[in-house]
């Protein structure tokens, strides 16, 4: 019972929205609610959450480009690997979860401060891969280049998770134990 509860918590504050986030921290200020447990229970929920898109960058990447049945979940895995990994970096940074596929990557572009063009480039991608996963998705038929596609996706969907990895622990997340 404590776990669904937890999970409903959970849940909930993702859905803050930014008065919501300000009253926390106003009850943090005044000492009604201790900062340390809250920033480690975003740390958490960031931790869970980046887990998740990074469990399905590796599994597109156990996929095989060569097989048409594989090629279209290798493009799906990876594109919601990065969403997820991208909302991960976005909720930490913001306190404010965006799960809305075509403002997330505008979100992740205004408020990650690493070299701007790998940021911009990161926001393009995401909006790329999610045209993509809609094309081969809703498409009956694959394009030629499908293996290509596939590679870049697994090459693009890595380089994203070692960026949001290496963004995250700079600012204090720990992922010793995922």
């Amino acid at each position: 019972m404590l776990f669904d509860k937890n999970i409903r918590v959970f849940l909930d504050l993702q859905k803050l929205k930014g008065e919501q986030t300000k009253t926390i921290y106003d009850l943090i200020a005044l000492g009604l609610i201790d900062l340390s447990r809250f920033e480690k229970l975003i740390n958490n929920m960031v931790k869970d959450r980046f887990k998740k898109g990074k469990a399905y960058i590796e599994y597109a990447s156990k996929l095989n480009v060569n097989s048409n049945e594989d090629q279209p979940h290798i493009i799906s895995r990876n594109y919601y690997g990065i969403y997820h990994l991208a909302r991960a970096a976005v909720f930490h940074t913001s306190k404010i979860d965006v799960n809305d596929h075509g403002i997330l990557p505008k979100k992740f572009t205004e408020i990650i401060k690493l070299d701007k063009k790998i940021v911009e480039s990161v926001g393009e991608k995401l909006d790329k891969w999610r045209e993509k996963r809609n094309n081969i998705d809703y498409d009956p038929y694959l394009p030629d280049n499908i293996i290509e596609i596939c590679q870049e996706s697994i090459i693009d969907a890595k380089e994203i998770l070692l960026l949001c990895e290496k963004y995250l622990k700079e600012r204090g997340v720990d992922f010793e134990d995922i």
